[in-house]
């Protein structure tokens, strides 16, 4: 920090660390309401976010988008470390798009950009909100 010289940490859970109770509180309530996962860009190769893609009740879709499968991490790194864990994402409403992230989304957004005439609900990325 600038105006007091301490140091700037960022409001997340590093890895290794506790998680907050509001995360282990808040689980139920949260997967009993979901009706559509979206995991992006995550290896969920760690526990225990590996583990959240299962709570889901049976129907609801998943979308998995990353460039390398689910539980799965690539290079030495991955290899030399372990990581990896057996994450099933193979359920009927389930779907697994290989790319990176970045790319597909941006692909993603251009499309519902062309399209934003025809769609009756549209996210106007310039103004944040709904219209």
């Amino acid at each position: 920090c600038e105006d007091c010289g301490s140091v700037v940490r960022p409001d997340i859970v590093l890895f290794g660390e506790a998680l907050p109770d509001r995360f282990h509180s808040s689980l139920d309530n949260d997967f009993s309401a979901c009706d559509l996962l979206i995991v992006v860009g995550t290896s969920l190769a760690v526990s225990p976010f590996n583990t959240l893609v299962g709570r889901t009740k049976s129907g609801v879709h998943r979308i998995y988008i990353n460039k390398t499968a689910p539980g799965k991490v690539a290079g030495i790194v991955g290899w030399m470390l372990s990581l990896s864990a057996n994450v099933d994402f193979s359920r009927k409403d389930d779907l697994f798009l290989q790319a990176t992230a970045t790319i597909l989304l941006r692909k993603f957004v251009k499309q519902l950009i062309g399209l934003k005439n025809s769609m009756p609900l549209r996210f106007n990325l310039w103004n944040n909100n709904f219209k």
